[in-house]
């Protein structure tokens, strides 16, 4: 799990940034900076970054530990004609002991460095934004297991009356560490490339709101030869042609029923031997965006999700599915939230064809002084691959202190156990198979204007 607790809200208490603006900035953030600065081990797929649902974030917000304006602290930003641009660096230096994450440890010292520069125009309505990251990491005594993930991302929304368009470009180039799901069998980072358009509209009609969406993702991955011969990763090569419609009513103030209708084509590039997975994606949820009270605030969509294959070579996969999260805020001081996840995704690797995911959070937050923030989290990842493909479970604990020197610097200090098993019938004498534990530490300085 990553933490973004250092993006805090922009505006002084004393006044409010027009909301729109803060939504299309925070947008931005959240499609680009959780793919750059992923920490933790999760699904490949870009759902994880362009979530099965797209909500009305400006529909939920609360005043949360992650979300207090630190005055003192706050990240102002260089103003330049009407955009506010937010550059950050962040250098880190810690100890990673088990680097593939399974039974065969592999330790290394590790050196992190994150960048990020954040543009957003500061108008009253409408909005552009553009974002720049990049994430490096060093294992010192590993070499090899050493990457660079970065990406680039570009948007705007557009105001029609009380109605919003909005169209968003990103590029990632990322890798996919071995001790993360669905990289079973490389033994090391699998280096891929996506590109993804997405067009939305949100229709205002009242207590009724619309918003139709269509999208376009590419994924190229690299060819990755472990002992001469090619992992297979080309296999998830795919371009993904997806839309979807989130229709939802308000029969209270802050209280909303929802229905989301998503469909998605997957076309792949090679069959490496087997026959093509392209593929038809359903889903269809229902549920409340719920406001309690005060304090707490809750979303939960269930339903359903069918993946059917052309070829029938493969087995049509169905599954519940969920999507939800909470916020908790018993004092200003502390906020606990939790979300779960529940979908269906495609694999990488040439002996899957696709697996349930399911991944559980709960994290919390706790401001000790104005300058001094704790946090402490746990996590489940479970991968349950079709026809036999096996699982991939990793269990997370940790910890983190974020101490504010001033407005330009602070100091962290992160700790994350984890503990998981592999376990593929297929591939029982590779080196990922089985049961390990994971100890990842870091301490760092960050630095922004």
């Amino acid at each position: 799990m990553c933490d973004l607790t250092g993006f805090r809200r922009a505006c002084p208490r004393t006044g409010v940034r027009p909301r729109r603006t803060w939504v299309l900035q925070r947008a931005g953030y959240a499609l680009v900076l959780v793919a750059a600065l992923s920490c933790g081990a999760s699904a490949q797929v870009l759902d994880k970054y362009f979530p099965v649902v797209s909500w009305d974030d400006e529909a939920f917000q609360l005043d949360t530990v992650q979300s207090h304006n630190l005055s003192e602290f706050d990240n102002k930003g260089i103003q330049l004609g009407s955009f506010v641009i937010r550059p950050s660096l962040e250098e880190s230096f810690g100890l990673d002991d088990n680097i593939l994450g399974s039974p065969i440890r592999l330790a290394s010292p590790e050196v992190r460095t994150q960048v990020a520069i954040n543009a957003a125009t500061d108008w009253d309505s409408n909005g552009l934004f553009a974002n720049l990251t990049a994430n490096d990491v060093r294992y010192l005594t590993q070499p090899q297991q050493s990457y660079t993930d970065w990406t680039a991302s570009v948007g705007g929304s557009y105001d029609i009356g009380r109605d919003k368009a909005t169209l968003v470009y990103s590029h990632l180039s990322l890798n996919l560490p071995p001790s993360e799901i669905d990289n079973e069998v490389a033994g090391v980072p699998i280096p891929y490339d996506v590109d993804d358009v997405h067009a939305s509209y949100l229709a205002d009609l009242g207590r009724f709101s619309l918003k139709p969406e269509l999208g376009f993702t590419s994924y190229r991955f690299d060819t990755v030869v472990v002992n001469g011969l090619n992992a297979g990763s080309q296999y998830g090569d795919r371009d993904v042609f997806s839309g979807g419609l989130t229709a939802a009513y308000e029969f209270d103030t802050g209280r909303r029923f929802v229905v989301a209708l998503r469909g998605s084509y997957s076309a792949f590039e090679t069959t490496n031997g087997q026959p093509l997975r392209n593929n038809t994606g359903l889903t269809a949820l229902t549920g409340l965006d719920y406001t309690a009270n005060a304090l707490v605030r809750y979303r939960i969509l269930v339903g359903v999700a069918q993946r059917i294959y052309d070829s029938s070579a493969y087995q049509t996969i169905t599954a519940p599915v969920v999507e939800g999260s909470v916020i908790w805020t018993p004092q200003r001081v502390t906020t606990v939230t939790g979300t779960v996840i529940r979908r269906i995704e495609d694999a990488i690797d040439a002996s899957s064809v696709g697996y349930t995911y399911t991944q559980a959070n709960l994290v919390v937050d706790h401001e000790v002084r104005r300058d001094l923030l704790l946090q402490g989290r746990m996590g489940a990842q479970i991968a349950d691959y079709s026809q036999n493909g096996g699982t991939q479970t990793i269990y997370t604990f940790g910890g983190r202190v974020e101490w504010y020197l001033n407005r330009v610097a602070k100091l962290t200090c992160d700790y994350s156990f984890s503990v998981g098993r592999n376990q593929d019938p297929a591939a029982e004498n590779t080196i990922e198979q089985g049961a390990y534990n994971r100890n990842v530490i870091m301490v760092g300085v960050r630095l922004q204007l």
